[in-house]
């Protein structure tokens, strides 16, 4: 069934319902997770990673080229039990996928038995994916540390969102859903500033060939944006040393001047005649690499060396206290007549973005409720439950 969205917050409310619609046992093999034919004969795309995971062509696609994203290229794997954080780590995965498109096909696949990008979800769906090679073990990451993670392996595309126990899956889901493929929020650096970063330092120190790719991200629960980026570097084999030098340079950044010594004074010569400005290659000032906020690290893994951690250099927040969430504030003047305006739930001015509401399911609910990102079309949480 093609549902098409003439608005976001349609299809990020029924691709939530999609996700959950179908077990992997309802699905006869192959059923809802073929492509269109049109897309099944084009050349596949170059491997995403990180930072190009949500280009047109990736998670999801245009059927019928208009450059408008109109099918959900996803197949969730979540296992055959998934328990309840399992439950509210895919909605949140599924609402962000919702934002993404215009229309979709539903039910969503729940079994990678197509040509759909695989998006396993904790360690049910890292088991029920068949994986032989993940590249990250769950158990390796701390209490409340989560991880996405883009990898290639059987000819498909699989992105991998896990965590060390149940808050760091939510903080995955949470990475996922509201922060990928920038460092903080959705209006935020994009990670592509990190690869350029890294490429530019290894050209400057002499590596002239280098693929850089963006597989991993960290995030940490309470912690806003991505904590750690993992880049794998492949370089010849001859300029692996020059690279091992480029990246060691660009984790120690620039020598600070020594304040005890002087500036010598330089001669004092005649006056010039004031030349013209030079306008050319004017334009903006060299940024500071990998100074993004929410980005803490950056981990270069060199095939064939070392590797390499690099701090981030953006600035500290400022201290005191975290300024409320927009529309926190009471509403005396709602009811029924009002109730999905900016004056009732939703929030935001004339054209409301943002919803203003939280849910109370009650004591034995609350775990299983997940935090949507775009049901109101909007960068920011949708919802909440408490």
């Amino acid at each position: 069934m093609k549902t098409l969205a003439k608005r976001r917050p349609l299809a990020a409310t029924l691709t939530l319902a999609a996700a959950f619609a179908m077990p992997p046992a309802a699905l006869a093999p192959g059923a809802g997770s073929s492509l269109p034919g049109s897309l099944s004969a084009q050349e596949p795309p170059d491997p995403p990673d990180l930072a190009s995971l949500f280009d047109l062509g990736t998670l999801v696609l245009d059927t019928n080229g208009d450059s408008v994203p109109d099918f959900v290229n996803v197949a969730l794997i979540l296992g055959d039990d998934p328990s309840a954080a399992v439950l509210a780590a895919a909605g949140e995965v599924a609402a962000r996928l919702g934002f993404e498109t215009m229309a979709m096909d539903l039910p969503l696949s729940r079994a990678a038995a197509g040509e759909e990008i695989a998006v396993v979800i904790g360690r049910a769906g890292l088991a029920a994916s068949g994986l032989g090679s993940p590249g990250i073990d769950p158990a390796s990451l701390d209490s409340g540390e989560g991880a996405v993670a883009v990898r290639q392996e059987g000819g498909r595309t699989w992105v991998l969102v896990v965590g060390g126990d149940d808050e760091g899956l939510q903080a995955a889901a949470r990475l996922f859903a509201g922060v990928l493929p920038h460092t903080r929020t959705l209006s935020t650096a994009k990670l592509d500033r990190v690869r350029e970063d890294l490429t530019a330092a290894l050209e400057d120190g002499g590596v002239a060939v280098a693929d850089v790719r963006l597989t991993q991200a960290r995030a940490r629960a309470g912690q806003a944006g991505v904590g750690r980026v993992i880049a794998e570097v492949a370089v010849a084999d001859a300029d692996i040393g020059a690279a091992e030098e480029a990246l060691r340079a660009l984790a120690a950044g620039d020598e600070a001047p020594d304040p005890d010594e002087a500036p010598e004074a330089e001669p004092e010569t005649e006056p010039e005649a004031e030349a013209e400005p030079d306008t050319e290659g004017a334009g903006e000032a060299p940024r500071d690499p990998l100074a993004y906020p929410g980005l803490e690290s950056v981990e270069a893994r060199l095939t064939g060396g070392p590797t390499i951690r690099i701090a981030g250099r953006a600035p500290p927040d400022r201290p005191g206290p975290v300024a409320g969430r927009p529309g926190s504030g009471g509403k005396d003047g709602m009811d029924l007549s009002n109730l999905y305006t900016s004056d009732g739930l939703l929030g935001g001015g004339l054209i409301p973005d943002r919803v203003d509401a939280m849910l109370a399911p009650g004591e034995d609910g609350w775990t299983g409720c997940p935090t949507s990102r775009a049901a109101s079309g909007s960068n920011r949480p949708a919802w909440s439950c408490r």
